[in-house]
């Protein structure tokens, strides 16, 4: 499949999917997961596949220096521990079983490091490569384990990768059947709706400048902060 988006709609892409997050966390942070408001946190559904794509696109045809791409996510990950987890820390106490012990930006480097090391031992089959691929595989599959959306959302990245590159109904399909896997109950429909999103991006082009990379790697940990405090003070 060639690159089907320009940089305008990508930027659009990339929207939606910082906005469908805020609300969600809105719910979640802010309004203390009032009754009432729980339509929020299924529009939050779209998020996560809507930046898994975009990590995923922007590999494929975008990145020329694709370790910078995975190294500059675990970066934004542990900046983001602190306020990660004191703006969610009275949802995760409230999970059944292990909460989560990594937040989004780690979920999203590990696709990306797994993808990342089986291109490079498709680009050269040696036995080193295999064996590394198999080591690394392995305690990816363990660390995925405690991440936000677990090893499924760690998979969906490489998954999405596949689809890009082959462009064809079977991949697509294996991406819809991932989104919905990691998902539950009516949020799986609604996560699928990010791949709607893509498409309505691509048949309206709605011409959104490109911000700086900072913006989106700071964004991220800088918004707990700020609702954690906005719940404060409402």
């Amino acid at each position: 499949m060639n690159a089907f988006l320009n940089s305008r709609q990508l930027e659009a892409v990339k929207m939606i999917a910082i906005i469908t997050m805020v609300i969600d966390h809105l719910y979640k942070v802010t309004f203390d997961m009032a009754a009432g408001l729980e339509f929020m946190t299924y529009i939050g559904r779209l998020a996560f596949p809507l930046f898994a794509f975009i990590i995923a696109y922007n590999y494929v045809f975008n990145s020329k220096q694709p370790l910078r791409y995975i190294k500059l996510l675990f970066i934004g990950g542990a900046i983001s521990i602190v306020p990660w987890e004191w703006a969610l820390s009275a949802r995760h106490a409230e999970m059944e079983g292990v909460p989560p012990a990594l937040n989004i930006l780690f979920t999203l480097g590990l696709g990306l490091l797994v993808t990342y090391i089986a291109d490079k031992y498709q680009k050269n089959k040696t036995v080193q490569n295999l064996t590394r691929l198999i080591f690394m595989g392995s305690i990816i599959l363990l660390v995925a384990v405690f991440a936000e959306y677990g090893v499924g959302g760690v998979a969906l990245v490489p998954l999405m990768v596949m689809w890009l590159r082959r462009g064809d109904a079977v991949g697509l399909v294996a991406v819809m059947g991932l989104i919905f896997l990691v998902n539950s109950g009516f949020m799986s429909f609604v996560g699928l709706l990010s791949l709607a999103c893509v498409w309505l991006v691509k048949k309206y082009d709605l011409g959104l400048p490109r911000l700086p990379r900072w913006f989106y790697y700071s964004f991220y940990p800088v918004q707990f902060a700020l609702l954690r405090v906005l719940g404060f003070v409402i």
